[in-house]
């Protein structure tokens, strides 16, 4: 069972019906095929060296067309039949079920690996960034707090406050610029 390249269907190869046309050529030659060889049994020279001088003691052997009863060749054919018919609804149950995924499996065919693996890692690096901003904000802020603390118990007054309020806006400017998409 293949997916077609340029095909939106999953396709047969070979089709269904020439594989069973060429297994019922197959077991049709099957007797053909026993009737030319020769079994061992029956070659007088060969039973001459194997047993010596007892060789004619030995009955014929029996053709190997003559062992394949009819029943057991019948047998053997309805088998094959069978087995194939099995193998043909196992497949059609697959291809039903790969038939719904085959968008996906196109799609993900279709995906720039190389491409998602640089937008990750530019993602990452904007997450690092943005992490150290903050680290950063918040010593600023500690920092700030820290000199207040210190101006108010040496009863100086606020102006000397080294953390205006529009570097404060600044940072949240700065904060937006890393919120780019990726």
């Amino acid at each position: 069972l293949l997916m077609g390249g340029g095909t939106a269907d999953l396709a047969y190869d070979p089709a269904p019906a020439t594989l069973q046309e060429q297994v019922g050529e197959v077991l049709a030659s099957f007797v053909d095929s026993l009737c030319s060889l020769q079994r061992m049994y029956g070659d007088d020279g060969l039973l001459e060296v194997v047993m010596g001088g007892d060789a004619g003691d030995v009955e014929e052997g029996v053709d190997l067309q003559e062992l394949v009863v009819t029943e057991d060749y019948d047998e053997l054919v309805g088998s094959v039949q069978s087995s194939l018919a099995v193998a043909f609804a196992r497949i059609e149950a697959h291809k039903a079920t790969y038939a719904a995924l085959q968008d996906m499996v196109r799609h993900d065919a279709a995906l720039d690996v190389d491409g998602l693996a640089d937008g990750f890692k530019r993602k990452a690096e904007v997450i690092a960034a943005r992490a150290d901003f903050q680290a950063k904000r918040a010593a600023r802020r500690e920092a700030a707090a820290k000199a207040r603390e210190a101006a108010e118990a040496g009863g100086e007054d606020d102006s000397s406050c080294p953390v205006p309020e529009e570097k404060e806006e600044e940072e949240e400017g700065a904060e937006e610029e890393l919120e780019e998409p990726v």
